[in-house]
């Protein structure tokens, strides 16, 4: 939990309070934890969730762009999904199994 939340401490003790929330960091909340739900997609479907991955934090970094670490934490290992599935494509013969 406290992972989606990195970056909305700075408002003090009523941060997790929706009310305080503004709609901006609400919507990155909820990219974040789809994110995260890509991510568990991934495992079976790579391209699928390794997309809706990148898709969410992309637009998550554009909305909030001061929380390097969620974005490295989330997007290198949507990429890296994506890339497994081009090169399971593409038929290489060192990636498949």
């Amino acid at each position: 939990m406290l992972f989606l939340l990195e970056g909305f401490g700075s408002r003090g003790v009523h941060t997790l309070n929706p009310s305080v929330l503004s709609m901006s960091d609400l919507i990155v909340i909820s990219l974040r934890l789809l994110a995260c739900v890509g991510l568990l997609l991934a495992w079976r479907w790579e391209a699928l969730g390794g997309g809706i991955a990148l898709v969410c934090m992309v637009i998550a970094t554009i909305l909030r762009p001061w929380v390097p670490v969620m974005v490295v934490t989330l997007t290198a290992p949507g990429g890296l999904y994506l890339l497994s599935w081009f090169l399971r494509r593409q038929g290489n013969p060192s990636t498949a199994h």
